[in-house]
């Protein structure tokens, strides 16, 4: 749907997200004790939140204008963009409290009273059929980029266990690997040793004792090298479980998910959920914009 700039920079959620993060990053450090550093460590993050929200709200305040002028000839859209706004105002924490400055408040003032007003205004151009379709495009806008989260986080989770076997079976020749090593070391070390005693022995015996001493040379060299050499799959496979462990999401966040979608999914039904929703808001809101759903 070209034209539809507007919407789209409606629809952007990068610095919703990021007066988010930075509110939850002063909400953690609002515990820790009173030393000079957690005290430093608090007052920056305050700052950052100011600085969150205030760029922010001059989204909020630029989107809203924006949706406005396009009011009469595309009502619906403009109402589930200012709805999809007044929702991050409220999730964000985004109030004039916020702001020390006099006129930051104002600011946010008047842009909540400019978001009430574009989505009653629009809201009254609508039938009651195209409001109720709006409201479920609203709220699936909201759950788009918890469902993404999870459809990573479960695939990564499943990654994990079905390779559990394999890894184990790596980890476990690796750790043998360690044995060798060490017996490597002491038939290195004890040969030179030996060596000194056979010294002492007789002609008849030396010859004997020496082929022995050899072969645990060899033996001990063979079994340092194999012990220092790791197989290809075992560190292809520790990378990628790593990579798929900083994909899993905390047990509160997990809490949340499944709180929402009704309970621990497979990866293939988050997907599932997150097509339906994708076909159901495409038809009103275009085939792009899941791009500009993207968290900064």
């Amino acid at each position: 749907m070209s034209g539809w700039d507007w919407l789209h920079a409606g629809l952007e959620v990068a610095t919703y997200t990021q007066a988010r993060k930075a509110r939850q990053n002063v909400e953690s450090l609002q515990a820790a004790m009173q030393t000079a550093t957690a005290i430093a460590e608090r007052e920056a993050a305050h700052k950052a939140l100011i600085e969150a929200m205030r760029n922010f709200i001059f989204d909020i305040h630029r989107d809203i204008q924006r949706a406005e002028e396009n009011i009469t000839e595309f009502p619906q859209q403009v109402f589930i963009v200012a709805r999809s706004l007044d929702w991050r105002l409220k999730d964000s924490g985004l109030s004039p409290e916020v702001f020390p400055e006099f006129a930051d408040k104002d600011y946010v003032h008047n842009t909540q009273k400019k978001v009430n007003a574009v989505i009653s205004e629009s809201r009254s151009q609508l039938m009651d059929e195209q409001i109720e379709q709006s409201e479920t495009a609203v709220k699936y806008l909201t759950e788009l980029p918890m469902l993404n989260e999870a459809i990573k986080a479960k695939s990564s989770l499943e990654q994990i266990q079905a390779t559990e076997a394999e890894w184990n079976g790596l980890k476990g020749g690796n750790s043998g690997a360690g044995t060798k090593k060490s017996l490597g070391i002491l038939g290195l070390i004890g040969t030179p040793c030996l060596c000194l005693g056979l010294s002492s022995t007789s002609a008849s015996n030396s010859s004997g004792l020496a082929i022995l001493l050899l072969l645990i040379f060899i033996g001990s060299l063979v079994l340092l090298i194999t012990s220092s050499v790791k197989t290809p799959r075992f560190s292809e496979l520790k990378v990628q479980r790593e990579n798929w462990r900083k994909n899993l999401l905390s047990a509160e966040v997990w809490k949340q998910v499944m709180n929402k979608f009704g309970g621990d999914l497979p990866s293939e039904q988050f997907q599932k959920l997150l097509d339906e929703r994708i076909s159901y808001l495409n038809p009103m809101l275009g085939n792009e914009f899941q791009k500009f759903l993207t968290e900064g």
